[in-house]
C-alpha cells in the first residue's frame, strides 16, 4: 500500500509514517508527543536604535533630525518584529526542536497534520 501524504507545503511533508522537514526525517513511531512553543521577538535592535535616537535628540540641530529618523526606524522595527513559533517533538531519545516559522497559522497546520499522523500511524 502506498504511503498517504497528509500534509505537504514548502519544506514540510507529513505522511502517516514520516515527518520530513527540510533535510530531517523523523519516523512517526519514534515520536511520543508533540507541542508548540512561542518565542517572543527580540527587541534588541529596535531598543538600541531608540536609545541612540534619543541620545541624538539632545545634541545639536543636525543630530536632532538624525535622532528623529532613528526613533522612526526603531518604531518600524519594533512593529514589524514577529514571534517565532516552533514544534518540539518528544521522541524516545528526548526533545527535538523540529520546525520553526514566524507564520502562526502555518505552524498550526503542521501541528494539526502531525497530530493526525500520530493518531493514524501504522
Amino acid at each position: 500500500m502506498e504511503e498517504q501524504i497528509l500534509f505537504e507545503n514548502g519544506t514540510v511533508t507529513i505522511t502517516q509514517n514520516q515527518f520530513i522537514v527540510e533535510k530531517q526525517t523523523f519516523a512517526m513511531n519514534t515520536i511520543t508527543s508533540i507541542k508548540t512553543t512561542e518565542t517572543p521577538p527580540s527587541a534588541r535592535l529596535s531598543g538600541n536604535t531608540a536609545i541612540i535616537g534619543s541620545l541624538c535628540l539632545f545634541m545639536d540641530e543636525l543630530f536632532f533630525f538624525v535622532g528623529l529618523i532613528l526613533l522612526a526606524i526603531s518604531a518600524i522595527l519594533w512593529k514589524n518584529t514577529k514571534p517565532t513559533y516552533s514544534i518540539i517533538l518528544n521522541t524516545k531519545k528526548g526533545e527535538v526542536l523540529a520546525f520553526t516559522n514566524k507564520d502562526k497559522d502555518y505552524v498550526a497546520q503542521v501541528f494539526s497534520a502531525l497530530n493526525q499522523a500520530l493518531m493514524n500511524r501504522e
